[in-house]
């Protein structure tokens, strides 16, 4: 067994008994469809706290990854700090678009956003953050559902909020590769 992985897994284990609990709350708020009463704060709370707690753990995962494969950490960190940014970007924007429908509270938004970060905690790799992005984007819409919105308003918001970091990345990677191929095209 290679060195690193030994670690790893050494360190997987010391963590194991504590996070059972954690795990044993993410899978409660993973699995709920409807919010144990989203008009509370703790429930909102919770789910905030969960998914701020899975972004965390997606990014130490991520830069771990790096450090064990001997990469750069540069590159690293700046996907973990784009990731984190538009994350909490996401919440700004369903907040923002919250404004208007008094049907969806400011709790049903916190809880959607906690519930639709639970999967960047595995988003360690450029596929994965992508089934992220997606499973984030279904899990959003399905919460903001479940906690009273119309399917038009959940739709409209979950549209704004991704649909706005999807078309940034396409920008972003039609300006890279636009670049590279300038030269080609004379």
């Amino acid at each position: 067994m290679r060195p690193w992985l030994s670690a790893l897994a050494s360190a997987l284990r010391s963590f194991a008994r504590p996070g059972r609990a954690v795990v044993k709350s993410v899978r409660t708020v993973a699995g709920s469809e409807r919010p144990p009463g989203v008009a509370s704060v703790s429930a909102a709370r919770i789910a905030l706290a969960v998914g701020a707690g899975a972004l965390l753990v997606g990014a130490a995962a991520r830069l771990g990854l790096a450090f064990a494969q001997g990469l750069p950490l540069a590159p690293a960190a700046a996907g973990v700090v784009a990731t984190v940014a538009w994350a909490v970007a996401r919440y700004a924007v369903l907040s923002v678009t919250r404004s208007g429908r008094p049907q969806v509270q400011a709790d049903a938004v916190a809880y959607a956003w906690g519930r639709g970060s639970l999967p960047y905690a595995v988003a360690i790799s450029g596929t994965a953050r992508t089934a992220a992005f997606a499973a984030s984007a279904v899990l959003t819409y399905r919460s903001l559902m479940s906690s009273g919105a119309s399917r038009g308003k959940a739709l409209a918001m979950c549209g704004w909020a991704f649909g706005a970091e999807a078309a940034a990345a396409l920008a972003g990677w039609l300006v890279t590769n636009g670049l590279i191929l300038l030269p080609l095209l004379g």
